[in-house]
């Protein structure tokens, strides 16, 4: 019988030459056992602390019940449930609907309806511009006549030749649902000192 080996053998050498023409020997990746301290997994691999696998599976955990009560509010329509309601931007009931239109008397005599595009703003830059002067409820804001003001000063900047005398601004409010007789109605004036 034969008495195996003291050393475990090498594999085959192997031969590389670089491009200048030298030649090196090279031997193959000795197989080894994994020494303490390391993995089974892989060199350079360590099992996870203790500690990162509990925040790991807390924050799964929360993502998991996050989830499924936001589905939950979203199939039920539930917008009462906040901070989970699947659809938040339908949480508030409107008591009344508003309609606004502003109108310039220029110097020539014009009745001019006046719009967003009139002043280089988009529709919802004016909106938001005119609750500055009369909230959506119909209530008139202190500074109601100044901000409409500043817009006849931008329509008077862009229309030098025809400027406007005076601007009304007509805030009408009607209760929902429509067909309620009891309707609001709000004009503020800015006419030229």
């Amino acid at each position: 019988m034969s008495r195996p080996p003291s050393r475990p053998q090498q594999g085959p050498l192997l031969r590389a030459t670089s491009p200048h023409g030298l030649t090196r020997t090279l031997a193959p990746p000795r197989d080894r056992s994994p020494s303490t301290g390391q993995s089974v997994d892989g060199p350079g691999s360590r099992p996870a602390k203790p500690r990162r696998r509990l925040v790991v599976g807390i924050l799964s955990v929360a993502t998991a019940i996050w989830l499924t009560a936001q589905l939950a509010a979203g199939l039920a329509m539930d917008v009462q449930t906040w901070p989970v309601a699947g659809f938040p931007m339908f949480s508030e009931k409107r008591p009344v609907v508003s309609e606004a239109r502003l109108e310039a008397r220029t110097r020539s005599g014009r009745l001019v309806t006046v719009g967003p595009g009139d002043f280089g703003l988009t529709d919802l830059q004016f909106l938001n511009y005119r609750r500055g002067m009369v909230s959506a409820a119909g209530m008139v804001k202190p500074k109601a006549v100044a901000r409409l003001g500043r817009l006849v000063a931008i329509w008077n900047r862009q229309h030098p030749d025809d400027p406007a005398i005076s601007m009304v601004l007509t805030h009408v409010v009607y209760p929902l649902p429509y067909g309620s007789p009891a309707s609001s109605r709000q004009v503020i004036r800015w006419s030229a000192p």
